[in-house]
């Protein structure tokens, strides 16, 4: 059980920033001293930042509490706000412990069922435990908290037994991958998800359904614990930029999410090393970013309630600086109220002077 946060509720919390969008750093590595900690932070205050954004979880992915303890703190005192990202499907730990509430997939090219190494969301148990880990986290003192990319089924996720015992109640009949499948390319394409019958649907609605109702008690656990705190969760693209891609691809329903009370949905703009695409050109590059941006803003309208993350260093360098403000001009065009969270290293940040002008330009 993770330890209760030594900073009360009454400890001094970030100063409320004059500009509704979020102006983020992003942290894909975290100092282990103390002192780095505070250096680091007052550094990206000086870059112009009103929030952090944080993975402080150990390297199996359970959640490490001195770590996230220090963050709130010291984000707090240097008058920051500090969003932590958590994983929902992606717990090793708990996988080990209670191996009944792994996902299964139907894999398309043998034919047979195979762990996923992810928890199953259809799973009543798996909801509880969520819920009772973040309501922890949010006793932090967070000021924020966003679903990670794991939040998503994929097309051939959703083989586990509670999830298909629940289709054949309600449809009286076993659901079938292997005929729903069997004309399907291993890479699904927008011509595959067409020519799906009704059972695929109606099957990727229960993943849906398991993903709203995890999404709706996670963000109610938190919230029974600071009713201020801002919930998000991870958009999926490209590929998901109309309902029906969405559904087919990652279970989402963009209109079954709206109706909860999510504050921010959040993407990374992948560069070309990350994407598996190391030959690609800058130009290129920026395409990907731009058709990214387009696509993210078919599924969310409201630029105010959208973050996206932006790579700023790469290998511990900072990239190009021009690189830096030809991606963030693209991101914009989501819109004026649109969160930025450059993507950094502890040891590899934009000069001060950059990033506080493009967030000013916001």
């Amino acid at each position: 059980m993770i330890l209760l946060c030594l900073v009360s509720a009454s400890t001094v919390h970030a100063a409320e920033s004059s500009a509704s969008q979020v102006n983020a750093f992003f942290l894909q590595s975290i100092p282990k001293r103390y002192h780095d900690i505070e250096i680091l932070f007052q550094r990206l205050k000086s870059g112009g930042a009103n929030t952090v954004i944080a993975r402080p979880l150990k390297k199996n992915g359970t959640i490490n509490a001195a770590v996230l303890t220090n963050l709130t703190f010291i984000s707090h005192m240097a008058g920051l706000q500090i969003y932590v990202v958590l994983p929902t499907r992606f717990d090793r730990c708990v996988l080990e412990t209670h191996p009944a509430w792994e996902e299964i997939r139907y894999d398309l090219e043998s034919g047979t069922l195979q762990r996923t190494g992810l928890l199953n969301l259809a799973n009543p148990r798996v909801v509880a435990h969520l819920v009772k880990r973040f309501r922890e986290v949010a006793a932090f003192s967070v000021d924020g908290i966003l679903l990670d990319e794991d939040f998503g089924y994929e097309s051939t996720e959703g083989m586990s037994a509670p999830l298909l015992r629940e289709y054949t109640r309600l449809y009286g009949s076993p659901f079938s991958a292997r005929k729903v499948f069997a004309k399907t390319s291993p890479a699904i394409t927008d011509s595959d998800i067409k020519d799906f019958d009704k059972s695929f649907w109606q099957w990727s609605e229960l993943k849906k359904d398991a993903m709203v109702t995890a999404a709706q008690e996670i963000g109610k656990a938190c919230r029974a614990v600071q009713g201020d705190i801002k919930f998000g969760i991870p958009l999926h693209v490209p590929g998901g930029e109309t309902p029906q891609q969405a559904l087919a691809r990652f279970a989402y329903d963009m209109k079954a999410f709206r109706n909860l009370a999510i504050d921010f949905y959040w993407f990374e703009l992948r560069s070309a090393e990350s994407d598996g695409q190391e030959g690609r050109s800058y130009k290129k590059n920026l395409e990907h970013f731009s058709r990214m941006v387009k696509s993210a803003t078919t599924m969310q309208s409201d630029p105010a309630k959208m973050i996206i993350a932006i790579p700023a260093t790469h290998s511990r360098k900072v990239l190009p600086l021009f690189e830096i403000e030809d991606t963030t001009a693209l991101a914009k065009q989501a819109g004026e109220t649109t969160g930025i969270a450059y993507i950094v290293e502890q040891a590899a940040v934009p000069p001060p002077a950059l990033t506080n002008k493009l967030f000013k330009l916001q």
